[in-house]
């Protein structure tokens, strides 16, 4: 053999040599990584457990374990399209979508489509072991579309299969707040923290349910003691922001909103805080344009219809505000504030006859509040009853 073949032949078995060891140290690196992120999804740091199953995940693209540990991770943060990105890639590499039935239904719903959660949930090959987590987002999905009997079925079945899921007994407590049953919805949410002492979730619950019963202030260490677990967290920055703004800690509120804001820049409830604040401030024309960029997802919601017909109301467009608080003063007919601003809206639009109607029921209260008496006095003047006002 000449010299430079010997030479040729050693250099390749050195480069393939090399080679191997490299190989074998990005899937050791891997490893370590799958590891560290499933720990840290055990210990219920999700921050940390995506920082390193994405390094997982760029050592080993196909690691099938890495990405399902990712979308877990993902699923706990709220990320619902991320999560479904890696739920797709696992399926592109299993050759099978039954093992990620589960993963695929919590991925919908935080994505705001609830039937598409349960066409996944509630197919045939949903694995044994999967079964309680597909039940749970079952029961979340039948929740969000408002079916509670429905709900109630799913998340039963949910604590059948497993009664140690902290998650399913938080959703049995919003069930329940849901249909009204604070005492039931209490007892589910202390189950739940029994089970999980640190779950977020249990506790933003409890801080909801504290905020009901014991009011404003009582409330807040529940939601301070859920950001203490994860200062990130939306859904526990969103109460207790609202809590905070409805107790007149305006300061306090508004820098939670920039902080939502940081976290989801899209966050429509850190817009609507803002929009509220700066509509108690009178600065009306700011209020819009804060409430402009909640991009009409939470126009359903009975506060924002009530923010909206003041801003309306104020704006001189008492008529537009009617319309817009009708159906909430005929949805909630015990609304007192819905229906003062009904009354307020159609008197200014010249509507009074519609205007009595609605302040009525509250006239006829013996503890009347005295803007509304006012407000009916006036409205009775200007059909001409002056006796009657």
């Amino acid at each position: 053999m000449s010299r430079a073949r010997f030479l040729l032949l050693a250099a390749i078995v050195a480069a393939l040599l090399s080679a191997a060891a490299l190989w074998q140290w990005h899937r050791g690196a891997a490893d370590a990584a799958l590891s560290r992120g499933i720990a840290a999804l055990a210990k219920g740091d999700a921050r940390t457990a995506r920082v390193e199953l994405m390094n997982a995940v760029r050592a080993h693209p196909n690691s099938i374990p890495a990405r399902i540990a990712q979308a877990r991770a993902l699923l706990d943060l709220r990320d619902g399209e991320a999560a479904r990105i890696q739920i797709e890639r696992v399926r592109q590499l299993s050759g099978s979508a039954a093992a990620t039935r589960h993963l695929m239904a919590e991925a919908l719903l935080l994505q705001g489509d609830p039937d598409g959660a349960l066409q996944e949930a509630g197919m045939g090959d949903v694995p044994a072991s999967s079964r309680a987590i597909a039940a749970r987002v079952a029961g979340q999905a039948w929740l969000a579309k408002g079916d509670l009997p429905s709900a109630a079925a799913a998340l039963d079945r949910a604590l059948k299969l497993d009664a140690s899921d902290a998650q399913a007994w938080v959703a049995l407590s919003r069930l329940r707040m849901a249909a009204g049953d604070q005492a039931g919805a209490i007892l589910a949410a202390d189950r739940a923290l029994q089970i999980a002492p640190g779950s977020v979730r249990a506790l933003t619950a409890r801080g909801e349910l504290v905020r009901d019963q014991y009011g404003l202030t009582a409330a807040l260490p529940w939601f301070e003691r859920a950001l203490e677990r994860d200062p990130h967290d939306v859904p526990a920055l969103e109460q207790y922001g609202a809590t905070l703004a409805d107790s007149g800690e305006a300061r306090r509120m508004l820098g939670v909103s920039r902080r939502l804001l940081a976290i989801d820049p899209g966050n429509a409830r850190a817009w609507f805080m803002q929009a509220v604040m700066a509509a108690r401030a009178g600065r009306a024309d700011l209020a819009r344009t804060l409430l402009a960029r909640t991009g009409g997802r939470l126009d359903a919601e009975p506060a924002t219809m009530l923010l909206r017909g003041v801003l309306l109301i104020e704006g001189g467009k008492a008529a537009q505000a009617a319309q817009t608080l009708a159906p909430l003063a005929a949805s909630q007919p015990d609304n007192g504030v819905a229906r003062t601003l009904l009354g307020r809206a159609l008197f200014e639009a010249g509507d009074h006859v519609a205007a009595a109607n609605a302040l009525a029921p509250m006239v006829a209260q013996r503890d009347a509040d005295p803007y509304v008496l006012t407000l009916a006095a006036r409205v009775q003047e200007a059909m001409g009853q002056s006796a009657i006002a």
